[in-house]
């Protein structure tokens, strides 16, 4: 100790110390104190100081020592991360804590732990945190799942049991993370977890949701043993036979009765092809007339607008389409979807300037090897077809529509934020998104992410990841919104309802990547749809160039890789034709399509 603190009292060397602190002198907080000292002192003076001056050793060892002074280590435990976060060293944390440090947590301990962790720094990281946790059972996960669940984070419920899998391997029967699998629309992973329920099961209940999960994961080995054990004396199993008969048998049949959920009617509404349409029309509408559930009879319209449009009866589709959308709406709003064009102007808005920041063609990292291939654009515009060629010719494995790339920056987005990270990205900020991407596909990244968007990271994307290959995809802009219009777009997709949100949304899409592309000049690849149908042959010899891979030989069985339900996912092994439908048929529809995209407001975003 330096000499002119020698001989001073217990008292005077903390009130020294705290006024060392407080102008910033924090060696001299270091001479008073170290990693011998109390509790109290480690956690207000000797850590803070320890990470200001980067003494990283010092910091963790200190951290640990402040640890095993109580048993009540996840408060503590919590309090530690809330330090090095806010001196933006989260990196030393859980690089240093991981596997050092085991919580002993009940499980009515968890909730209080997830409400202070929301209220310092966000629930992003509870994953790494539950790693920490001592015997974490099923009902621990189901207890921090739940209150993720409650605020909608979906994909960090996800990323716990990922986690936590080879610990506690009874987390492949917890409900809850299967209801986040559904809520992301992930029908083959729900479909894996909910087979280890139901495969010894003898209930009717579960035999027919498995059978539910198989035809819409379009897993047909699965849907015909679940077939096999259903017991079509239930009333609840003839929609599920219905639908199994179109989707694997391809026989078409008529529905002698309306199911009692207006999901189930608009899943099994194009085998009954046969029925009266009128006749079928009014029982529907007695059954509307009995439901209070806005989303329910949104279904209802929805699938007789489906049936309308197969028959060709263009008046009736059109009426049905505007009721189904109206009712979606309805719901949206009740449910706080509500589209918003200010909204949807500033979040792109502020993409493209922090994108106008980025310098195209450096990176802080270097890397090896081939990156991901993103294919973005909008609902409906080709993705899912291009991914699949792109997995036949090229080989990579396509991922279909993950949601990973959109909470891995909005991970960073959350600690840049709180000043835990910096914008351009250090290396440490790059080397850390790319493993989290990453982890989401077992480490490997030569892989296909078709979710459309994420055209919204497109310029952000020549940071993170250089050698990343990014297709535009293209279309005509009213095929495009009709192609929306006419079917149910989850809560996220509140612009799906009215043909002037989707003229705004659609026109606000192309002119973004216009706008990027005028930054990034040959960074990324724009591909018209109708091109690619036009003449598949030369649209290849031009994207194998662009992508710089090998093409590999036409195989007419490709398996194709799809973990998550899209529209445009029963196409894309049909021929390639020319439209999915034809929609200048429907001229009232496509004029007032038209007119929204030609009115529709602009971005005007800066491009000098």
């Amino acid at each position: 100790m330096n000499k002119r603190f020698v001989g001073l009292s217990a008292e005077s060397k903390l009130d020294k110390a705290r006024a060392y602190f407080r102008q910033g002198e924090y060696a001299n907080v270091l001479t008073l104190f170290n990693v011998t000292a109390g509790p109290d002192i480690l956690i207000s003076l000797v850590i803070p100081s320890a990470l200001r001056l980067g003494l990283k050793e010092l910091a963790l060892s200190c951290g640990l020592r402040y640890l095993e002074s109580s048993n009540n280590k996840g408060l503590r435990f919590i309090e530690l991360l809330g330090g090095f976060a806010g001196a933006g060293k989260l990196r030393w944390f859980f690089k240093g804590f991981t596997g050092q440090v085991s919580l002993r947590l009940s499980s009515q301990e968890l909730v209080p732990l997830c409400q202070h962790l929301e209220s310092s720094i966000g629930l992003v990281y509870l994953p790494e945190i539950t790693c920490e946790i001592e015997n974490f059972s099923v009902l621990d996960f189901n207890v921090v799942a739940g209150y993720c669940m409650q605020r909608g984070l979906y994909y960090t419920v996800i990323s716990i049991a990922d986690k936590n899998f080879q610990r506690c391997p009874e987390l492949s029967k917890s409900l809850v993370l299967l209801e986040s699998y559904l809520a992301l629309n992930s029908y083959s992973k729900a479909l894996s977890l909910f087979s280890s329920i139901a495969k010894n099961s003898e209930s009717d209940t579960l035999i027919e949701k498995a059978l539910d999960l198989s035809l819409l994961a379009r897993n047909v080995a699965s849907a015909e043993y679940y077939f096999n054990r259903l017991n079509l004396e239930r009333p609840s199993a003839k929609s599920l036979y219905i639908r199994y008969q179109r989707d694997v048998k391809g026989v078409v049949e008529e529905l002698s009765e309306i199911p009692t959920s207006g999901e189930l009617f608009y899943k099994c509404i194009e085998s009954v092809s046969g029925s009266d349409f009128d006749s079928l029309k009014e029982r529907v509408f007695h059954k509307v007339s009995d439901c209070s559930d806005l989303y329910e009879i949104s279904m209802y319209y929805y699938g007789l607008a489906k049936l309308a449009r197969t028959l060709g009866y263009v008046g009736q589709y059109e009426d049905m389409i505007y009721q189904a959308n109206n009712a979606q709406e309805q719901s949206n709003a009740k449910n706080g979807g509500r589209y918003s064009w200010p909204a949807l102007k500033d979040s792109l808005a502020k993409l493209f300037s922090l994108s106008g920041q980025v310098l195209a063609g450096t990176s802080v990292l270097e890397v090896d090897g081939s990156g991901p291939i993103f294919v973005v654009g909008t609902p409906r515009s080709g993705t899912t077809i291009m991914a699949s060629l792109l997995e036949k010719y090229v080989g990579y494995r396509n991922v279909g529509e993950s949601e990973a790339l959109e909470y891995t920056m909005q991970k960073y987005f959350h600690d840049l934020q709180r000043g835990w990270a910096s914008f351009p990205p250090s290396a440490d900020d790059v080397e850390d998104f790319r493993a989290e991407y990453a982890e989401f596909f077992e480490g490997d990244l030569k892989i296909i992410d078709k979710m459309p968007h994420n055209f919204q990271y497109v310029g952000l994307l020549q940071l993170f990841f250089p050698e990343a290959r990014v297709i535009y995809m293209r279309r005509n802009p009213i095929d495009i919104m009709l192609s929306i219009f006419d079917k149910p777009f989850p809560l996220g997709h509140s612009y799906a309802v009215s043909l002037s949100s989707l003229g705004e949304f659609v026109g606000a899409v192309d002119e973004y990547m216009s706008a990027l592309n005028t930054i990034f000049p040959g960074r990324f690849l724009v591909v018209d749809l109708e091109q690619v149908i036009e003449d598949e042959e030369a649209w290849l010899k031009s994207a194998m160039s662009f992508l710089n891979i090998e093409l590999l030989e036409r195989q007419n069985n490709t398996p194709v890789y799809k973990p998550t339900f899209t529209f445009s996912s029963q196409q894309v092994n049909k021929p390639l034709g020319r439209k999915d439908v034809d929609w200048t048929k429907f001229v009232s529809l496509y004029g007032k399509a038209q007119g929204a995209y030609q009115c529709r407001k602009r971005l005007g975003l800066p491009l000098s």
